[in-house]
């Protein structure tokens, strides 16, 4: 066997003393092992010993120990204290006893020197100690024969009934019986130490069915059985939890709700008779009158009560009740239940949690332009627009308008006063009812059609009431064709008949009687009666057809006046006063019931006032564009600049301007005369 250096063979009895292996080799002092790297440390063993590596100082007073030679005198460096001197110091030392649990088994280590022995404090457990069961702390030692004798729980089968808050369901819990056996539980080794146990369970015998019927009478459980998970365990009881039993759940109830009666803003897209779509038409602002229901509230209904499981009678959650809040406008009537429209304007509702506030304004507001985005624009009430009226479009008001921007291209109109705050380019603006006398020619005409169509519609409503109809499946459009053939065969000509006589006077009507106009003409031509839906589509085309009606029946019009500040190339007209406080008028015409004043230009078109008188800041221009301008017999026309080309007109009398005058007034006398003053510039 080869060594290496610095190693030297130890016998195999040191493998027993592994702690003092130099008692051996006759050394005084014990020798320490270490698997550290200390001045001695375990190599390798063999059959016959093992190898210690030893520094070289260590092996030379070794071998000088062993063959009884002096050592070597020591050097300075030898008189510092070695490692090994150190560890041998340590060994030298006492150490407590020490005590612990591994599998369940108590063992005990010895202490050290003049260490103390290990203690054990008892709990829970029968512990022996030599045969006598101790009850307080005890020192223990290698030699003491330590026993304990595990405790055994009995737990007996369970069988628990749980109920839900809401009594609606009824839940068992089964589990079987048990024998908990309490053993040690292992601990690492201390020098005191308190015994701990830990539960070992074994399942024993399960409950009776027994057991379970008579759990559920305990708990009152009478209704909503689950036979079929009872029979199920009476035939195998399985241990977890089950639900045996479930209640009747009351029924749902019906809230209260609002039947909202109109649409705040409804979208439409019509084609006129040649297929076409114009979509300045798609959308439609929703008005109402005086008196008109805007919204019923609909009663709640209480669901059907409900049975627990343990058969008492379990209530349904009320309804929920809604609340109207009558705004501006607005007013509550049948008992609370409708709110109704206490004036005419634009419906509107704001929905907050049960709350619904309804209100009526009088006053339609638009922030931005009237275009193709908000469609064209018509309000029974006063319109406030703050942008402009782009090319195409239709604004009317069956009240006041104020336009805070210009006008192009555009119709606008009202039954009161308009105010434009810019210019009108190519427009039409019509104010009030310029000529009221044209509309009592077509007045007789139109209640002809208005009372053919309301027997229509009561025709059509006795029939639909009529039993046999529900036997029979029709549609309206067919239905409607037919009753008009058979019984009112003159209702179309008589419509053709009302639209011829107004073609010559239609650019005078109001817009919305226009409208409702069209919507007349679109469905008598010809085969369009087809197309119409249903009964409601007929009685709105009705209601609008008798609005339109009471528009023209109008006998004496409230005066309605119009300001701007420009047009160019347009048709003022207004029952009332016109006035044009900014450039003037170009090329436009300007009808009027009253005064008409222009602070700057009339330049081209006329300027006509049925009543009133006319004030120009300069008519015609130096070019010579004709320029008229007419008032009624003994009214005045004042003009502060005239140009040739201009020609004045009181009553029948002409007064033409051939040369360019300041001042000029022109009127009648008492006797009629025409007379004129004026200066020559």
């Amino acid at each position: 066997m080869t060594r290496s250096a610095g190693s030297i063979l130890i016998p195999d009895c040191w493998k027993r003393l592994r702690g003092n292996p130099r008692k051996c080799l006759g050394f005084t002092r014990p020798l320490r092992w270490s698997n550290r790297q200390t001045n001695i440390c375990l190599s390798r063993f063999g059959k016959r010993g093992c190898y210690v590596k030893m520094s070289d100082l260590e092996l030379d007073r070794l071998l000088a120990e062993v063959l009884n030679d002096s050592p070597k005198t020591d050097t300075p460096q030898d008189r510092r204290p070695d490692r090994q001197s150190q560890e041998d110091k340590l060994v030298s030392e006492d150490a407590p006893g020490l005590v612990g649990v591994r599998n369940g088994q108590i063992w005990v280590q010895n202490p050290r020197n003049d260490g103390s022995p290990a203690k054990l404090v008892p709990s829970g457990l029968k512990i022996l100690v030599n045969g006598v069961v101790i009850k307080e702390t005890v020192y223990l030692h290698e030699s003491d024969q330590i026993t304990y004798e595990p405790r055994i729980d009995l737990v007996p089968p369970r069988v628990e009934v749980i109920k839900s808050p809401n009594n609606l369901l009824a839940y068992i819990t089964i589990a079987y019986g048990q024998r908990i056996e309490h053993i040690l539980d292992d601990q690492e080794p201390k020098k005191l130490i308190t015994l701990a146990t830990k539960a070992i369970p074994h399942p024993t015998e399960p409950p009776t069915f027994a057991q379970i019927v008579a759990a559920l009478e305990r708990a009152g459980v009478s209704h909503g059985i689950d036979q079929t998970s009872l029979s199920q365990l009476s035939r195998e009881l399985r241990e977890g939890r089950f639900v045996i039993a479930r209640g009747t759940p009351p029924g749902l109830s019906t809230d209260e709700t609002v039947e909202i009666l109109f649409s705040e803003n409804e979208a439409v897209v019509q084609q006129n008779k040649h297929g076409n779509v114009d979509y300045r038409e798609r959308r439609r602002l929703s008005t109402v009158d005086k008196g008109t229901v805007l919204a019923r509230k609909l009663p709640g209904q209480p669901g059907s009560p409900g049975l627990g499981v343990t058969g008492e009678i379990i209530l349904p959650i009320p309804p929920k009740l809604v609340y109207l809040v009558c705004g501006s406008g607005t007013a509550l009537q049948a008992g609370g239940s409708e709110v109704v429209a206490t004036k005419a304007g634009q419906p509107s509702f704001e929905a907050q949690s049960h709350t619904y506030t309804f209100r009526v304004s009088p006053v339609l507001h638009i922030a931005g332009n009237v275009d193709l985005e908000s469609s064209n624009v018509r309000f029974e009430g006063s319109i406030d627009i703050r942008g402009d009226v782009k090319p195409g479009m239709i604004v009317f008001s069956g009240a006041d308008l104020f336009v805070g921007g210009s006008i192009e291209k555009a119709q606008v109109g009202a039954f009161g006063s308009i105010r434009i705050r810019g210019a009108v380019i190519n427009g039409t603006i019509t104010a009030g009812y310029p000529n009221v006398t044209a509309f009592q020619e077509v007045a007789e005409d139109l209640n002809k059609v208005l009372r053919e169509m309301g027997a229509l519609i009561s025709t059509l409503q006795q029939i639909y009431s009529n039993p046999s109809m529900s036997r029979v499946t029709i549609d309206f459009a067919q239905l409607l064709q037919r009753v008009i053939d058979m019984r009112f065969r003159n209702l179309p000509s008589s419509v053709t008949g009302l639209l011829a006589h107004l073609r010559h006077i239609i650019n005078m009507l109001p817009e919305n009687v226009r409208v409702n106009l069209a919507d007349l003409e679109y469905y008598f031509d010809g085969i369009n009666l087809l197309r119409m839906k249903n009964l409601d589509q007929l009685q709105t085309l009705y209601k609008n057809f008798s609005h339109a009606i009471t528009c023209v029946h109008q006998k004496d019009p409230k005066p309605s006046n119009l300001l701007l500040l420009s047009a160019m190339n347009s048709k003022l007209r207004a029952s009332g006063e016109v006035t044009i406080a900014g450039e003037g008028c170009y090329a436009t015409q300007v009808d009027a019931g009253g005064n008409i004043t222009v602070a700057k230009t009339v330049r081209g078109g006329y300027a006509i006032s049925d009543g009133g008188a006319v004030t120009i800041g300069e008519a015609g221009s130096e070019m010579g564009v004709t320029t008229l301008v007419r008032v009624a017999a003994h009214n005045l026309v004042k003009i502060e600049r005239a140009h040739p080309g201009v020609h004045v007109y009181v009553g029948s009398q002409k007064f033409d301007v051939t040369e360019e005058v300041v001042c000029l007034r022109v009127f009648q006398d008492p006797q009629g005369n025409l007379k004129s003053n004026y200066r020559v510039l």
